[in-house]
């Protein structure tokens, strides 16, 4: 498999045969399952952390990124959907705060002005972001720089 796909992130290998996978909270076990959209295989991987089960997967451009003041080894990553109908060509007001962990950042290297799509998980939590509390963010299990 290794010397197939030039790779042995399992994840990578799955984004090569364009097999889905999501994180959400199974309990104690298992600690996997496939699943089957159609003929279409979807792989779940059990994930301790509380999110909420909303599966998000957003596309949009990197306006803002922030290192976490609580947390060195996470960033917080805004996104703003595009939107052909603003002068901008992104949505104005409606924005989405990520949070993407440092090992992603180093191996998927993103910046201000970067369109990217992420896949994660809502948290019901709050974060501060330039100061301000929001509500909740996105938990990143997946991230693409395109």
């Amino acid at each position: 498999m290794i010397s197939r796909y030039n790779t042995a992130d399992p994840f990578a290998i799955a984004d090569k045969l364009n097999v889905d996978w999501y994180f959400m909270p199974l309990g104690k076990y298992p600690l996997g399952d496939t699943s089957y959209d159609g003929r279409e295989p979807i792989i779940i991987l059990n994930d301790p952390i509380k999110y909420d089960e909303k599966f998000i997967s957003i596309t949009g451009t990197v306006i803002y990124i922030q290192k976490n003041p609580d947390d060195n080894n996470m960033y917080y990553v805004v996104i703003v959907p595009t939107d052909e109908y603003t002068t901008s060509g992104m949505s104005d007001g409606h924005g989405t705060v990520t949070a993407i962990d440092i090992d992603t950042m180093k191996a998927h290297p993103i910046h201000e002005g970067d369109t990217i799509t992420v896949k994660g998980s809502g948290l019901t939590d709050t974060v501060t972001l330039n100061g301000k509390k929001l509500k909740s963010d996105i938990i990143v299990d997946y991230v693409k720089v395109h």
